[in-house]
């Protein structure tokens, strides 16, 4: 069965998805103080080294960080008390001293960003492109920081259109997804995020309109994109390749014209692999843990003292069942924050919005996904074994980074680490249903949303 809606069907909810994010998303832009993003200050600060041409920090000293303006920093130095503690406040007359502020690139210092410098460079490409655009012209101190934040914004919103107009059904229950209020904050900050949640959502539907779209034979331009998809996937991040599973949907037949399905899939799976260890290399060279940091500069660092990448990996090759373990017991320990913060946690994990609008969310989204048409339980089984797998990658990474080697708990899980595989979980929950009045719950939905997220990140940073 083909899962296809007529020509034209895209065009209703790509119009509505693109006028609402931007909307919104500029509202969101605007509203957040500089640097309030999560981990905001380190995402731009490198993504600033990037487009000055250094792609990764010197690994000659025991820091890691870069040159960043002067004016960026006094710019932090204003807004920094305003993270963490939801009784900090600010106001619209701190921002046009920044706005008269010149960039002033020749002044700079450097900063250390251990977290953010082991990234794969091309995550910030949306960033990058801003603040270039932002020295060439002289953009202000404001103007760079809100630069980088458009582009990533712009990126997203093409990105996800194209995500749109590829699938071939579910468009009411994806751009109900892709206009949840973290969603749109995130990409309305400057984050490693955006780029990564891009990819992930083209491939997806790029991989659902392969396996749903048609009978044809597949064509060379079809292998090239599963081939790029592997690639882009495995760039950005390693927890959310298991996307790539949604290829097993694609019908045998269409490969005829390839040596047969498995040999495709073999092509992709070694060329994603390669991938993965190019970067996975890139970073393990760059990695430096807290106890071999420099001494003077270890506090306040993102940089847990408990935490080491290498020995906690060791550990877990030597005895799996741990992240497992660790896997069913964060479904309690950090379940409830990322249940949350998947339809919105704002700021530096300060600003919430309130149960009861979290749990209309879910009721919101469940509605819509049970309206989506169905695919087969056995393909419903191979969507969830790719949720799954990014889960237990999201808990891999999470107790690698943050967590004492040798744990069995992850306590902290942010919602937003969950939104590029979150559609596939929604998913599993299409049943065709077919209530009354259905057309208009996907507007109403997304601006009680919307709205009621935009008012609380005004009351948040600007009402006592």
């Amino acid at each position: 069965m083909v899962a296809v809606s007529g020509p034209g069907a895209w065009r209703p909810y790509v119009a509505w998805f693109v006028s609402l994010a931007l909307l919104f998303g500029l509202a969101f832009m605007v509203l957040t103080p500089p640097y309030q993003g999560a981990d905001e200050p380190n995402h731009l600060y490198r993504a600033y080294a990037i487009s000055t041409g250094v792609w990764y920090p010197d690994t000659t000293t025991a820091r890691r960080g870069g040159q960043v303006p002067e004016s960026l920093l006094a710019m932090f130095d204003t807004y920094q008390h305003v993270r963490w503690y939801a009784q900090a406040k600010t106001s619209f007359d701190s921002l046009p001293q920044f706005a008269a502020l010149p960039l002033a690139p020749q002044h700079t210092r450097f900063v250390d960003y251990p977290n953010t410098a082991v990234y794969p460079w091309p995550v910030y490409a949306p960033a990058t492109v801003g603040i270039l655009v932002a020295r060439t012209f002289n953009f202000s101190t404001l103007a760079t920081l809100r630069a980088a934040r458009l582009a990533g914004l712009f990126t997203w919103l093409a990105a996800a259109a194209f995500a749109l107009w590829l699938l071939p059904a579910w468009r009411r229950l994806f751009v109900a997804l892709l206009l949840l209020p973290m969603v749109v904050w995130t990409h309305a900050t400057v984050s490693a995020d955006t780029l990564t949640n891009s990819v992930a959502v083209v491939a997806m539907a790029y991989l659902l309109r392969l396996a749903y779209g048609s009978h044809q034979p597949l064509r060379s331009s079809h292998l090239v994109g599963l081939l790029l998809a592997g690639v882009t996937l495995a760039t950005m991040k390693l927890v959310y390749v298991p996307i790539l599973l949604l290829a097993v949907l694609i019908p045998a037949k269409r490969f005829t014209n390839w040596g047969g399905k498995w040999l495709v899939a073999a092509a992709v799976a070694g060329l994603t692999v390669a991938t993965l260890f190019y970067w996975s290399h890139q970073s393990q060279a760059v990695y430096l843990p807290y106890e071999d940091y420099a001494v003077e500069f270890r506090e306040g660092l993102d940089l847990p003292s408990w935490a080491h990448v290498p020995r906690h990996q060791a550990m877990i090759v030597r005895a799996p069942h741990r992240l497992f373990r660790a896997a069913g017991n964060s479904l309690s320990t950090a379940g409830p924050m990322f249940v949350q913060g998947t339809i919105g946690t704002f700021g530096w994990l300060d600003t919430y919005l309130p149960i009861w609008l979290v749990a209309f969310g879910y009721v919101y989204l469940f509605a819509l996904a049970a309206m989506g048409w169905p695919p087969s339980w056995w393909h419903k089984l191979a969507i969830l074994v790719g949720v799954v797998a990014c889960y237990l990658l999201v808990i891999f990474s999470q107790m690698l980074s943050w967590e004492p080697v040798g744990t069995h708990i992850v306590g902290t899980v942010q919602g937003r680490y969950l939104v590029p595989f979150v559609p596939l979980f929604f998913l599993l929950f299409t049943a065709n249903w077919r209530p009354a009045g259905r057309r208009w719950l996907l507007p109403l939905g997304s601006l009680l949303l919307l709205s009621a997220s935009t008012y609380i990140i005004y009351q948040r940073y600007y009402v006592s």
